[in-house]
């Protein structure tokens, strides 16, 4: 009963070369109002000051922030790492921070206490896009998890509502807390994912199997930077490859475990379609366009050629 009324949760920390923001984040689990935690500081190969940042913190506070790094200070992705941090942890529940994003105060104890409230597997709240760390000028906004708000969901509802198999706006890996018990039953972070859609592959299994509770609160901030895996992908043009990996990964998944209902298979089969069927794709979605695109320019042009003859 005492861990029920006073759950410890275990803050998984990845970092890699976070030199100029890791300090903030540890700062911001020092400053929560929930104290029963321990932060798992877990160093993936950087070669900047962070390893030395992280090291001071866990000499400071023994027992409650710990270092860890892999063997010969090797580079093995996020996935390997978040697993590192969970096999290393003591909480019956886990709550992931990245090295660049920080909490508000009361983030811990709010969602800890939607938890016991719910009764749920995992708990999600909205999430602060922040973009003002860096431009004062720019604007930041929450952006909510993309289906109603403060509800429970049962498995698979929000793998039929939720990107990647639909439009709603998936939850960020700074804004939940999950019962250790689930994540340890589902296989944990899948390991081929060492940066992008390792996130994804972890949500599905708990979608798949879990109650979860879905939130409006807004205690946590995902910094925007230029420099960020996702956008990283998105400029270098490996988006695409890297959605298509993570989709046939998921057409493994979901043919190899129970709850994927009909429909949710008639989506999946939507969404795999043009990296199954390129060609065909092209055909049927992009030619169509630019041909579209090619009669409007036509258009356009014989309207301002008629103009010109009318001055």
């Amino acid at each position: 009963m005492g861990s029920e009324l006073n759950p410890k949760v275990s803050v998984i920390t990845c970092f890699l070369n976070l030199e100029p923001f890791l300090e903030e984040a540890i700062q911001s689990v020092l400053q929560q109002t929930w104290q029963n935690w321990e932060l798992l500081l877990i160093d993936d190969g950087s070669t900047d000051n962070s390893s030395q940042i992280a090291n001071k913190y866990s000499t400071e506070f023994p027992g409650k922030i710990i270092y860890k790094d892999h063997q010969g200070h090797k580079n093995h992705g996020l996935s390997f790492s978040r697993n590192t941090g969970i096999s290393y942890s003591s909480g019956n529940l886990l709550a992931f921070l990245d090295g660049d994003d920080v909490w508000m105060p009361i983030f811990l104890e709010n969602i800890i206490n939607c938890w016991k409230e719910k009764q749920v597997a995992m708990v999600c709240e909205a999430t602060l896009y922040w973009h003002s760390w860096e431009d004062p000028t720019k604007k930041d906004y929450k952006l909510e998890v993309g289906v109603p708000q403060n509800a429970v969901y049962s498995h698979p509802e929000l793998l039929r509502r939720l990107y990647p198999l639909s439009t709603g706006t998936s939850p960020c890996i700074c804004s939940l807390i999950v019962e250790k018990r689930a994540v340890l039953q589902y296989g944990c972070f899948e390991l081929p994912f060492r940066g992008m859609y390792e996130d994804q592959a972890f949500h599905i299994k708990l979608y798949l199997h879990e109650r979860i509770y879905i939130s409006s609160d807004c205690n946590n901030k995902y910094r925007q930077r230029k420099t960020s895996l996702v956008n990283y992908s998105v400029t270098h043009g490996l988006y695409e490859k890297q959605r298509g990996f993570f989709l046939r990964w998921m057409e493994i998944y979901l043919s190899s475990n129970d709850g994927a209902t009909e429909d949710i298979i008639k989506l999946f089969d939507k969404a795999i379609f043009p990296y199954r069927y390129p060609a065909i794709h092209f055909i049927g979605t992009t030619v169509p366009k630019k041909l579209k695109n090619f009669s409007l320019r036509r258009q356009l042009q014989k309207i301002k050629q008629k103009v010109s003859k009318l001055f």
